[in-house]
């Protein structure tokens, strides 16, 4: 493990950014709500893999960084989000007062108040601007995950990641079954993030036949088991499943990292391509670099897009619900971008050293 301790695993970077435009993707299908029927609200539902992926990646990156104290390590992560969703927050809480002013006149103490729920970070924010606080619920949960990482990399390669992977999964299958939806959150996405720190063992075999026999197993078995609940009456929509992720959506999110893992060699080498060019390279740099800008400045870009589609392609049927969704992703792919580039810089504030300097 030490020693691809420094290394920068160019896979990660695009399989991240090609995360990020997968969340663009998805939101414009269910923001733009271009298809609501219950064939298609079932169909997109299984397009729902991004945030195991994310939380996948989070564990394998961590697992090659640099060993840190404990205290240091979280001090530098939650910084590493805190600022920027900080900066976000502001320009955030600036235009909900403003908005609620001008529909209300000005009101002291409720403006306190929203201003009040957007600096902490616990998906409860206050705003009367629309998919503002969508995307939120992420923050807290990541947070939350960051405090388990470091025993989490200690326990990899250890006899006792048995006993880690038990409890995550144990914490997860109580947390379901009584409901507790932060709960279910966090053991959920912890199992992915340690399931990520495994990446650097199998990095090199991604493209073997075993592994590729394994994966392929993995989603098969899955799909089955997917059956097998649909036919019995159990709900398959993902998006249900999702909010909290209950045993359904961990059966689906299996089967869905399965295939992702097969074509991981693939989008590699698109996105490698990609890289390379003028145009594109900038704009998918801005998704695998400034992924946590981008993340939290969507919304303003949705806000723009989903206006704009409605003026501009004000016609319904399954043929226009195409090209509005076509419409929806190119322009806030490009707004993503530019608000990556515009606001980026949130990510590279460094936070005041824990160390005491030495004379």
């Amino acid at each position: 493990m030490n020693s691809v301790a420094t290394e920068r695993d160019r896979t990660l970077d695009r399989m991240r950014g090609f995360a990020m435009l997968w969340v663009v993707f998805v939101h414009v299908l269910y923001w733009g709500a271009f298809y609501t029927s219950p064939f298609t609200d079932i169909l997109k539902s299984f397009l729902l893999f991004e945030m195991p992926l994310f939380f996948f990646i989070t564990g394998a990156t961590n697992s090659m960084s640099r060993d840190t104290g404990y205290f240091s390590f979280v001090y530098k992560r939650f910084a590493r989000v805190l600022i920027p969703y900080w900066v976000f927050a502001a320009i955030c809480a600036v235009l909900s007062v403003g908005k609620y002013t001008l529909e209300n006149g000005f009101d002291p103490l409720k403006s306190v108040l929203i201003t009040g729920s957007w600096l902490v970070p616990i998906d409860r924010q206050f705003s009367n601007i629309t998919y503002l606080t969508w995307a939120l619920w992420f923050v807290p949960v990541y947070l939350c995950i960051v405090l388990l990482i470091p025993l989490m990399k200690k326990l990899v390669g250890k006899p006792l990641q048995f006993v880690m992977f038990g409890t995550l999964l144990g914490v997860f299958v109580i947390s379901d079954v009584l409901n507790l939806g932060f709960v279910q959150k966090i053991s959920f996405y912890a199992l992915w993030t340690f399931a990520g720190m495994y990446y650097p063992l199998i990095r090199e075999k991604l493209t073997s036949a075993k592994t590729r026999v394994i994966l392929g197993a993995v989603a098969v078995l899955g799909a089955g088991v997917l059956t097998l609940l649909g036919l019995s009456g159990v709900s398959l929509d993902m998006q249900y499943n999702k909010f909290p992720p209950n045993m359904v959506f961990l059966v689906y999110s299996c089967t869905a990292m399965g295939v992702v893992g097969l074509l991981t060699p693939v989008l590699d080498s698109f996105f490698g391509k990609i890289e390379k060019t003028k145009f594109l390279g900038k704009i998918f740099e801005q998704f695998s670099v400034r992924s946590m800008t981008v993340f939290l400045y969507q919304v303003f870009a949705f806000n723009i897009t989903l206006r704009a589609v409605a003026v501009l392609i004000p016609f319904s049927s399954p043929l226009w619900a195409v090209v509005k969704v076509i419409f929806c992703l190119v322009t806030t792919v490009l707004l993503c971008a530019l608000l990556g580039v515009a606001f980026g810089w949130a990510e590279k504030i460094q936070p005041p050293s824990l160390e005491r300097k030495h004379k």
